[in-house]
C-alpha cells in the first residue's frame, strides 16, 4: 500500500514538472542579439594608422593619423552645432555652411587662417548632383578649378561622376569614374577616408566594387576592383584594390578596418 502511494506521488510530481517546464518555454521569449556596432574605430592603410573616436551620439569626434610607427601625422577635431558639423580643427580648418538641411559648402583655411579652398554643393531630389571647387589666393578669391557631377541609376544608386578643370573661362571635361558594381554590404569607412571630411550621407550605402575611368575623349583608360572581407556581422574588415591602367603594370592598394 505504502508503495503503491509513493509511486503516485513520484507520478503526479513528475507531471507537475513537465508542465511547469513546458509553461516556461511557451511564455518565454527569444532576444534577438543587438545589431553590430557599424562604427569605424581603427583604419589602417598607406602604412597609416588613422584612429576614430565619437561623441555619445555617435557623431564624429576625432581622426588621429600616425605612421605605422606611431609617428604623429594629423589630429582632426570635430565642432557642432544645433547638430550639424559646423567646423573641424586641424593644422587649418574646414568650416561648413547650410541652406536649410543642406550642406551648401566647405571653406579650407590654413594655418594662417586665410581662406584658401571652397567647395559648394548643389541638389536636386535630395540628391547631391554636382559640386564645384574654387581656389583663393592673395591675388584671387573663389576662381573656379574643378567641378564634379554625380549620375543616379532608375533605383537612385551613384553609377558615376563626370570631372571638369576650369580652363580658359570654360569648363572642359577632364574625365569619368563609372561604378559598374556595387557589393550588399554597408559602407562603413568611405566618408572617413576622404577630404575634407563630409557627412556619411553623401556617400552610397553600399561598397563600390568595381569601376572604370574614362578619359576626356571617351576612351576607357583604367579600372579598379575591391575585393573586399567581412566578419559574421556583414561589416567589411579588409580591402585589397588593384588598379589597372592601359600601358602599366596592375597597382595594388590593402585596408583595414576596425570596430
Amino acid at each position: 500500500m505504502m508503495k503503491k502511494m509513493i509511486r503516485q506521488i513520484c507520478i503526479v510530481y513528475s507531471i507537475l514538472l513537465l508542465v511547469t517546464s513546458c509553461s516556461k518555454n511557451n511564455n518565454s521569449t527569444v532576444t534577438d542579439p543587438p545589431p553590430a556596432n557599424p562604427l569605424v574605430s581603427r583604419i589602417e592603410k598607406d602604412g597609416e594608422i588613422w584612429t576614430v573616436t565619437y561623441n555619445a551620439d555617435s557623431t564624429l569626434n576625432t581622426v588621429d593619423r600616425k605612421l605605422a610607427d606611431g609617428t604623429p601625422i594629423n589630429s582632426y577635431v570635430f565642432n557642432y552645432a544645433n547638430g550639424r558639423l559646423v567646423e573641424v580643427k586641424s593644422a587649418g580648418r574646414w568650416k561648413y555652411y547650410y541652406t536649410g538641411d543642406e550642406l551648401s559648402a566647405i571653406e579650407t583655411y590654413n594655418n594662417f587662417g586665410q581662406l584658401r579652398y571652397r567647395i559648394t554643393f548643389t541638389y536636386s531630389n535630395e540628391k547631391l548632383i554636382e559640386r564645384i571647387g574654387y581656389l583663393s589666393t592673395a591675388a584671387t578669391t573663389n576662381k573656379p578649378n574643378e567641378k564634379i557631377k554625380y549620375n543616379y541609376g532608375p533605383d537612385g544608386k551613384l553609377t558615376g561622376k563626370e570631372m571638369f578643370d576650369y580652363i580658359n573661362d570654360t569648363w572642359a571635361n577632364s574625365g569619368e569614374v563609372h561604378i559598374l558594381q556595387y557589393d550588399t554590404h554597408p559602407n562603413t569607412a568611405e566618408h572617413l577616408e576622404n577630404f575634407p571630411f563630409i557627412p556619411k550621407k553623401f556617400f552610397p550605402e553600399n561598397n563600390v566594387i568595381r569601376e572604370q575611368y574614362v578619359n576626356d575623349i571617351g576612351q576607357v583608360y583604367g579600372s579598379a576592383v575591391h575585393e573586399y572581407q567581412y566578419d559574421v556581422s556583414g561589416r567589411p574588415v579588409s580591402r585589397k584594390s588593384t588598379f589597372s591602367y592601359t600601358g602599366f603594370p596592375d597597382t595594388q592598394a590593402e585596408a583595414k578596418f576596425h570596430y
